[in-house]
């Protein structure tokens, strides 16, 4: 499979508009089969020089103030469940120059790969090549200044910002490989045909990997996404569900993911203006997506707005899209309706889709200009290139 990809790849370079190659690659993403492909990563041990070096920089760092302190406690708390740190003399000279080593020893990791041929052939037709995809996922960090949501999930970074990823709970994950996954790489497929009025603001989901470490029970799944944000510099970051409930995050912090109620402050109740092009385009896009999940029986999904209020530059798109409306959901619904005044955040997936839909006639404002650049004050104009999700 990886071979034939590799050559895939290579015609594709030489030949991106190729329509037999492109379809080619259509075929491999609509493959039914949910095939998985597993990785293993054999213990590992890895001698690092003494007090001079690794060792040595971490205690000055330690011993300092600011930025280079938190890191190298960062890096210690980090790597203090991964390595085994001892020390061996070096008796290799006569007059050895370092006389001790530190050794680092590394556990044996299984990676699962969820759906790889169709993943990898979404990203070819994304126009991402498997060798940047590789050299972007190879590092990454903890992203400290994302809040999680109400759940607290983790997200990581790709070290260039190009990629998002999302911890998955069990039952994420299993809504994707059981009823998501059969639709999602259709409807990708449609809003990726040359020509198709069907676009889709849907977070690009282009990889699901599950990780296990050898002698844990704990195993950890990551969903990875293309960064919404990646390209502009945001000032203010939005996750915007529409509802009015436990909706307001008090005494944010600089950077921090805000909801529907500071969205509202923010904006003193106005809405953003858009260009009427782009906002038809906008609308049409965000109907097609809610009806497919609404199909899906998909709720709680949020819209991300991402602005550039200095550039006056926007990116959307939506995420958190794998929650099924269960019967725990149902549940929910019920005692928040019969405790609470204001319209519970979780209902059915027909009446979710609509108020996000009211939601978005709301929060943006169609906009007519005579000219580029005539209408001044709230107008945000989109970037040439198409919006990321």
């Amino acid at each position: 499979m990886i071979a034939e990809f590799h050559l895939l790849e290579k015609k594709l370079k030489n030949s991106a508009s190729d329509p037999e190659l492109i379809a080619e690659l259509r075929d491999k993403l609509l493959l039914p089969d949910a095939r998985i492909l597993k990785i293993k990563i054999r213990p590992q041990d890895q001698y690092f020089r003494g007090f001079r070096t690794v060792i040595g920089d971490l205690t000055k760092d330690l011993n300092s103030n600011g930025q280079n302190r938190q890191q190298a406690i960062e890096f210690l708390n980090n790597m203090s469940g991964f390595m085994d740190l001892g020390f061996q003399k070096n008796l290799s000279s006569a007059r050895p120059i370092y006389p001790y080593l530190e050794k680092i020893s590394f556990s044996k990791f299984k990676v699962i790969v969820y759906f790889p041929q169709q993943f990898q052939a979404l990203r070819l037709l994304l126009g991402i090549h498997h060798a940047d995809f590789i050299q972007s996922i190879a590092c990454s960090s903890l992203w400290k200044d994302n809040s999680g949501g109400k759940t607290n999930a983790q997200f990581v970074k790709s070290h260039d910002d190009v990629y998002v990823f999302k911890a998955l709970k069990k039952a994420e994950l299993n809504a994707f490989i059981s009823t998501l996954s059969n639709y999602y790489f259709e409807h990708m497929c449609k809003s990726l045909n040359p020509g198709s009025k069907k676009k889709t603001f849907l977070g690009r989901i282009v990889g699901i990997f599950e990780i296990k470490i050898k002698g844990t029970n704990t195993n950890y799944c990551y969903l990875a996404m293309e960064n919404i944000g990646l390209g502009i510099k945001p000032t203010r970051v939005y996750d915007l569900k529409g509802s009015d409930l436990n909706r307001l995050k008090l005494h944010p912090e600089p950077g921090q993911v805000l909801l529907d109620t500071n969205f509202k402050l923010d904006q003193n109740g106005e809405p953003i203006s858009i260009e009427s092009s782009k906002m038809k385009e906008m609308a049409a896009a965000l109907d097609n997506d809610t009806l497919f999940l609404s199909s899906l029986n998909r709720i709680d999904y949020s819209l991300l707005l991402v602005l550039d209020d200095v550039n006056q530059k926007y990116r959307i798109g939506i995420l958190d899209y794998l929650q099924d409306y269960d019967l725990f959901k149902q549940g929910e619904y019920l005692m928040k309706s019969v405790f609470n005044n204001v319209a519970p955040t979780i209902v059915n997936a027909q009446e979710y889709r609509l108020r996000f839909m009211r939601c978005v006639e709301k929060y943006f404002m169609e906009t007519f200009v005579e000219k580029e650049g005539s209408e001044k004050g709230n107008l945000l104009e989109s970037e040439k290139k198409e919006n990321l999700g």
